[in-house]
């Protein structure tokens, strides 16, 4: 049964919690980290809708162009008949959706880079099976749509390279197969960061299948590789968003799982971690976002305990190196979730679809983050008019 639609409410955020816990990275390093500790904030969401128009889904790519919010692709099912999807839709307000195409010419997938650039929808990577196996069904074509309809292939699947083998001038110069990878758009270029090379998601995926270089493209055609590794070499799965003009990497330690240094960049190929901010501990990071002055961290709790409950992240830090991050003291949205999609728009923060066993997968949220209002009363979508924003 489809989740209720919930008020409309703030988040109020007076920040009093400290970072005072510590915490030796792992065996093999006498590296002590600052352990980011619970806040005393609220995250209190309305939905925009309880049933959006298209199937209710997990890991597909959300864009935000010509004053909509699309979502492309995913995945849909339960219970073991999973089925993956190559649709697109679109919509100006997150309540009302209109089917741009029910099936693009790319192959369906998941996990798969989703971004706007150049005034283009681009599709790029992923995972073309829908059951979590230890095949290599990854992809590393580039798809992209001025309008969602009409679909270009700039690159089909290809060959790639890795390591010491990739030369320039080959025909295989090409990042490797891969899904959930970081897809940006950053100082006027595409950035592929990391990624995972076999279909195992990146929660289960054994460690020598995770992939740390980067690359990046003025066209989606051609591409240059701007580094063979990474500082989170030794890491496992990565989130990223460009935040305050750099760009901002959260990477998995791999001897303690779900727990999250962050590395900083402003030219997308020198990093240098941020040893002042704290690592967010114990949740698997499921995104990142960039939001009126604050980095925001999506993070789903507890997931070895079956507890899939999203947490949220978040900090005001006006520097990048002091990015000390507070948890949020109540869950995001309508429960527990995985795989849904996170974005900014019309200066609103919006949670969208996702799986979980008790919610609706189709639901669409967002959150106001203001600081005190004046309810007005609006039915199912209660409405708070401003006096300050965070």
């Amino acid at each position: 049964m489809m989740a209720k639609a919930r008020s409309l409410l703030v988040l109020l955020c007076s920040l009093h919690a400290m970072c005072d816990e510590t915490h030796q990275r792992s065996m093999y390093t006498n590296v002590v980290d600052f352990v980011c500790s619970p806040g005393n904030a609220t995250s209190l969401w309305g939905a925009k809708t309880d049933r959006a128009a298209w199937f209710g889904r997990s890991d597909m790519a959300v864009a935000v162009k010509d004053n909509h919010v699309w979502v492309m692709g995913g995945q849909r099912g339960a219970s073991g008949a999973f089925e993956l999807m190559n649709d697109v839709w679109k919509s100006a307000d997150g309540a009302a959706w209109t089917s741009v195409t029910g099936k693009a010419p790319w192959a369906a997938r998941r996990k798969f880079g989703g971004l706007t650039f150049n005034s283009k929808l681009w599709a790029m990577g992923g995972t073309l099976s829908a059951v979590e196996s230890n095949e290599r069904h990854t992809s590393n074509a580039v798809w992209s749509s001025a309008d969602g309809v009409t679909w270009q292939a700039v690159r089909e699947d290809s060959a790639s390279c890795t390591g010491s083998t990739c030369d320039p001038s080959s025909s295989s110069y090409m990042w490797a197969p891969r899904h959930s990878m970081v897809a940006v758009d950053f100082l006027g270029k595409i950035w592929i960061i990391s990624g995972v090379r076999s279909d195992y998601d990146q929660y289960a995926a054994a460690n020598q299948d995770f992939i740390h270089d980067i690359w990046f493209t003025d066209n989606g055609v051609r591409w240059t590789r701007a580094a063979n590794s990474t500082p989170w070499q030794d890491c496992r799965s990565v989130v990223g968003a460009v935040h305050r003009l750099q760009l901002f990497i959260m990477a998995e330690s791999r001897e303690l799982r779900y727990y999250y240094t962050t590395w900083i960049s402003s030219d997308g190929v020198t990093f240098k971690e941020a040893r002042q901010a704290c690592a967010v501990s114990g949740q698997p990071v499921g995104g990142l976002v960039s939001a009126g002055g604050s980095l925001m961290v999506f993070a789903v709790s507890d997931r070895l305990l079956g507890d899939q409950e999203v947490l949220l992240w978040y900090t005001n830090s006006t520097t990048a190196e002091d990015a000390i991050f507070y948890a949020t003291n109540s869950s995001v949205a309508n429960g527990p979730r995985r795989g849904a999609g996170y974005t900014t728009f019309a200066g609103e923060v919006w949670q969208i679809g996702g799986s979980c066993l008790n919610c609706g997968m189709s639901t669409v949220m967002n959150v106001r983050r203001r600081t005190a209002g004046r309810r007005e009363r609006g039915g199912m979508n209660e409405r708070r008019e401003p006096q300050s924003w965070i």
